[in-house]
């Protein structure tokens, strides 16, 4: 009698054992974070955020060279399209109004046109100004009339120079034969619009 009770005990404490064996394998399993997250859930939303991450650096050159083109050339354009809009309300030449409701037609087609390549492309693009962009778009705020004016168009003909540099590089390295096309086509856009910034400045000794 006593063995049987011995026995029975025994097999109590084994499966005791065990059960509590299973209960700290599905708790490290399942463990969670000071939140309340279940750990194994988080580290499955990383995983997939990261493999979809479409970061530049996860390009390889000419892809990634390409897609920086698309986003400096966009974010440029958001620029030229609000300054030109503030020029319109603190210009006091028409000539400098012209030039920029001009301007800011021909960037809203461009951009048009960007974001159609950065889709096929799977390109983020901007959504705001940089800092050197805000910072100057502020600098242009805080004036009106013909000190708007002198700046304004001081900062179209830099940007214009730099935009055309950029354009005519990638006119002639381009990976993606549409982005090539997309540059070749706007040079001249652009090169029209620094050669009336030009004209403007000159003629009225800016």
């Amino acid at each position: 009698m006593k063995s049987r009770i011995l026995v029975v005990a025994t097999v109590a404490v084994s499966l005791a054992y065990v059960a509590c064996q299973q209960r700290g394998d599905k708790n490290n399993r399942n463990s969670t974070d000071s939140a309340g997250f279940d750990t194994m859930t988080t580290d499955t939303v990383t995983r997939d955020h990261t493999s979809t991450d479409t970061s530049y650096n996860t390009m390889s050159g000419p892809m990634r060279d390409d897609a920086e083109f698309l986003a400096m050339a966009y974010g440029d354009g958001l620029f030229e399209i609000e300054a030109a809009k503030l020029a319109q309300k603190n210009a006091s030449s028409n000539e400098v109004k012209t030039l920029a409701k001009t301007i800011e037609t021909d960037h809203m087609k461009a951009n048009d046109q960007l974001s159609a390549l950065a889709g096929k492309s799977n390109v983020t693009l901007p959504v705001a100004l940089t800092d050197n962009k805000q910072s100057t778009y502020n600098e242009l705020a805080a004036v009106t009339g013909k000190e708007f004016d002198k700046k304004y168009i001081k900062e179209m003909v830099k940007c214009h120079e730099d935009a055309i540099d950029a354009f005519e590089k990638k006119s002639k390295n381009a990976n993606n034969a549409e982005i090539q096309n997309f540059a070749v086509k706007t040079i001249p856009v652009l090169t029209a619009h620094k050669t009336k910034a030009e004209v403007i400045k000159e003629m009225n000794k800016m």
